[in-house]
Parts: C-alpha cells; structure tokens; sequence
C-alpha cells in the first residue's frame, strides 16, 4: 500500500485518471460534482472539526473567546486554492461581513500548515486531528472561537468497479479501527 498526499481536487483527478485505487479524504462538492457519471462512490466515514490554530505564544491563544473581527489583521497561512479548508475559512470571514484576509503563506496540507503557525509565521484552520498532534508538540495552541468554521464530511472514496476489490477491503477494515470512524 502507498500512500499520497494532495490537495482534494488533485487527488480526485489522480483517482479518476487511475493512478489512486482509493482516497480517504473530505468531502469536496466540486470534486464529486466534477466525478459524477464516472464510476465514483463516497461512503461517508466520520466528520471532523476545523480550528484556529497559532502559535503557543500567540496573545489570542490565551483569550478565553475571540471574535472573528480580531483575526483579520493577523498574519495567516492558508491552504492553496481549491482546498476546501481554504474554502471553508474564507466563507467564515464572509459569514460575519468581513473580508477573508490574504495569506503571508500558503501551504498543500494542513500539516504543513501547522508545521508553519509552530514557527511563528501566522494563525491557520486545520482539522481538529492535525491540531491535536501539533499541540503535543508544545509549539501551537487552538483559538477558542466564539463560533467555530464549519466541519468536514471524511469520506472514503473509490471507483464503483473496485467496490469489492481485496485493497478496498483492506482499507475499509484499517479505518474501522480508528475511533469515530463508521461507514455508510
């Protein structure tokens, strides 16, 4: 088994042009819309939060609350477009009447992002999974929000053909075993 990391839209066209037997990743709307009539299936698996995150020492991540107001002016890495992550807080700024700010960085994973915010460059969104890890660490701290980014649908998905394929089978058996996870 080999593992790819990716933005969504690229991994879908990975997946699509047969080069990935299966992705586990979040749902994306344009990318299945862009993989309808083609073979695909998503079977939903679980759904995961997405945080502010900044670095340990940042002075909002003391706040008991913060507004999405405070976060404007901060310096921040992003995901590249289309991620759904960058996706996902740009619509947040825009549901509170305000305006997204422009990266000082932009990453292709939320690791990497946090890897980022840990040596001080800005404030990031990742999964609430990838923020965990980074914590233990000691060198970031999540932002509690007085109201949250909204949440992403994980979802395993695969081209109907290979529904019963041994590889398919194996994989849907090892995320079984994570916590949280279930399968549709």
């Amino acid at each position: 088994m080999s593992l790819y990391e990716a933005n969504v839209p690229r991994l879908f066209d990975s997946l699509l042009d047969g080069d990935l037997d299966a992705l586990v990743t979040v749902y994306n709307p344009d990318s299945m819309s862009k993989a309808a009539g083609r073979g695909v299936r998503f079977e939903a698996i679980g759904e995961e939060d997405y945080v502010v995150i900044a670095p340990s020492g940042h002075r909002l991540a003391r706040a008991r609350s913060v507004e999405w107001e405070a976060l404007v002016d901060e310096p921040w890495v992003l995901t590249r477009m289309p991620s759904l992550a960058r996706v996902f807080i740009e619509d947040t700024f825009r549901r509170h009447g305000l305006q997204p700010p422009a990266p000082v960085c932009e990453t292709d994973s939320p690791v990497t992002s946090a890897r980022v915010v840990a040596e001080g460059v800005g404030l990031s969104t990742t999964p609430i999974s990838t923020a965990r890890e980074a914590e233990r660490a000691g060198r970031i701290r999540r932002i509690r929000m007085a109201s949250l980014p909204p949440c992403a649908t994980l979802g395993l998905v695969y081209r109907t053909a290979a529904a019963d394929h041994p590889r398919i089978a194996m994989l849907r058996q090892a995320l079984l075993q994570l916590p949280g996870i279930r399968l549709s």
